[in-house]
């Protein structure tokens, strides 16, 4: 057997639950410097013991097996303590110059106001061809352009990532309304880590559905006409991973807390009318929805587009309208610590009247959920 029918063989145990034979055929299958058994493996370590998991990770890059130090840094980033240090991204940087293509865009974006970015930018380009374009970072493709091979100071390039890292989650709000919880901040998340978000998910698109007031189903209605991907532990990687991060600092609540992030889009007259997030209904299919984490207690929203008219958030109680920029988070309570819809929380996504709208929404609950716990189980 070769290591692809070993992995097979892992998954088809995984599917059964027999987790030690399918931990047994993964080791087999890793041995053959499968990738995929690698990182599976490694999280299996990573589970029961992190550190073990690190040195097996730091091993099989030593075997010559690829994506194996961006798995660890992740590790250590999202799931163990997300204090990393110089050495943490000068492994990372390690990966970029071996062409692993997202390591080099997580160095790009946290080098971003440095003077020798460009360095990564140039490396996308050399691996990623097209990468660079699609992402629509127009004077980055001029600098590369432009740039001829120099001697880039890597060690300081190094620390001012390392800074950038520590940075992300330290913000200000911009707009605050004590009523309903009402926070506003600006450029919190990137241009490139929005551009990527929509480019890498979008493909996965299908119409969004709101609950049956009756039966708690999801269901097509057109108060509700956008379109949607549910950010499924599948679909996660470092940058949805980052804002989930950040979204746990900008709002006191833990990850364990949420439900999976979703990519929207809102094109010319889609819309979301008027409508609560917290879950109103009575009823088992509601009762089974509020089994999983309770009443949803926060929205969080992270605009990722600007180039529309139209699409303001609104609060028609209120009278507020807020129209995002890239980066911009939006966040807000729904339920009111006696247990009760926050009338004020009232709002709307108005209708796109030009161009196309995208937003991450992310909604927190009053408990850990089985999202969360699956997701961060060490958290």
């Amino acid at each position: 057997m070769n290591g692809e029918a070993f992995f097979q063989q892992a998954l088809q145990h995984f599917s059964r639950q027999n987790i030690p034979a399918a931990n047994q055929a993964l080791t087999q299958a890793a041995q053959f410097g499968h990738s995929m058994a690698t990182l599976y493996l490694a999280e299996q370590y990573f589970r029961q013991r992190p550190d073990d998991a690190y040195q097996f990770l730091q091993q099989r890059w030593n075997a010559g097996v690829k994506g194996t130090l961006h798995r660890l840094v992740t590790l250590k980033a999202f799931f163990d303590e997300p204090d990393l240090t110089v050495a943490d991204f000068k492994l990372l940087h390690s990966e970029a110059i071996a062409g692993h293509a997202e390591s080099i865009l997580i160095l790009l974006n946290l080098s971003d106001g440095h003077k020798d970015q460009v360095f990564y930018a140039a490396l996308l380009q050399r691996f990623a061809p097209r990468l660079l374009h699609d992402l629509a970072l127009h004077d980055l493709t001029n600098q590369v352009k432009e740039y001829a091979e120099q001697n880039a100071d890597i060690d300081d390039l190094l620390e001012y990532v390392c800074r950038s890292w520590f940075a992300r989650t330290h913000h200000e709000p911009v707009l605050t309304v004590e009523k309903i919880g009402i926070k506003l901040y600006r450029k919190v998340i990137s241009q490139l880590c929005c551009n990527y978000i929509t480019l890498r998910l979008q493909p996965h698109l299908q119409p969004s559905m709101v609950h049956d007031p009756v039966t708690g189903k999801g269901i097509k209605n057109d108060i509700r006409t956008s379109d949607i991907v549910p950010i499924t532990p599948d679909h996660l990687d470092w940058f949805c991973l980052e804002i989930d991060m950040i979204l746990e600092s900008l709002t006191g609540i833990s990850r364990k807390r949420g439900e999976s992030m979703n990519l929207l889009r809102y094109k010319n007259h889609q819309e979301y009318k008027p409508h609560y997030d917290a879950i109103v209904g009575q009823g088992p299919e509601f009762d089974k929805i509020l089994s999983d984490g309770g009443q949803r207690v926060k929205t969080a929203i992270t605009y990722l587009s600007d180039n529309y008219t139209g699409g303001e958030t609104e609060f028609p109680k209120l009278g507020i309208r807020v129209k995002g920029n890239v980066g911009d988070v939006l966040i807000f309570d729904n339920w009111t610590r006696d247990g009760a819809t926050l009338r004020d929380s009232y709002h709307s996504g108005r209708p796109v009247t030009q161009g196309t709208k995208w937003i991450l929404t992310k909604w927190l609950r009053e408990s850990s959920t089985h999202y969360g716990g699956m997701v961060y189980p060490m958290k």
